[in-house]
């Protein structure tokens, strides 16, 4: 039987076979070392997550050093999940502000109705409703559980071609956030 574990470093789930339980092990992904805590039971092979490498450390060492067998560690307690960084709030409200100014071009666009033959009229247009929902997710407490939003950065600096500066400099300054290590981590999660 295997348990579900995330590092508590760059919270990455691995999968543990049930005897490394109450072991130092470390994360394949971040290199950590920890000790390994039950959170989760999984049946073989239903998921494929990582299996961090095992130190010499076993249950029974375990038992002896602290009195506790190793399968009483951690039962009850809850995952535990990444908190937001600044820059990822940031990211999500430039988001948003770009989604708006895109929205809002395409209306005047359309309204001057020479402009709708011009497909930059309908690309700001879906720009600014992608972006304004992917800005509402980053904005929301799981958005660790998702991907970077590097895709909607890009379609912001790409808007450039409606002459919008203002999607332009909000995606530069999302792709600087986004290469941020404290970004990387809790996106990765």
């Amino acid at each position: 039987m295997y348990h579900l574990i995330h590092c508590p470093e760059c919270f990455r789930k691995l999968r543990i076979p049930e005897e490394w339980l109450g072991a130092k092990v470390q994360c394949p992904s971040c290199g950590s070392m920890f000790t390994s805590e039950r959170q989760q039971v999984v049946s073989e092979g239903v998921e494929d997550f990582d299996q961090p490498a095992a130190t010499s450390r076993d249950q029974n060492t375990h038992q002896q050093s602290t009195g506790y067998p190793a399968q009483s560690f951690g039962s009850h307690q809850p995952l535990r999940h990444p908190s937001k960084p600044s820059k990822v709030q940031a990211i999500g409200g430039m988001m948003l502000a770009g989604g708006i100014v895109a929205i809002l071009a395409s209306m005047a666009f359309m309204a001057t109705c020479s402009c709708l033959l011009w497909p930059g009229t309908y690309y700001s247009l879906v720009l600014g409703i992608l972006a304004v929902v992917r800005a509402s997710s980053l904005l929301s407490e799981e958005a660790y559980q998702q991907s970077p939003p590097t895709g909607i950065a890009v379609m912001q600096i790409i808007n450039i071609i409606n002459c919008d500066l203002v999607n332009l400099i909000l995606g530069i300054l999302s792709l600087t956030f986004l290469n941020d290590p404290e970004c990387q981590r809790y996106f990765r999660g």
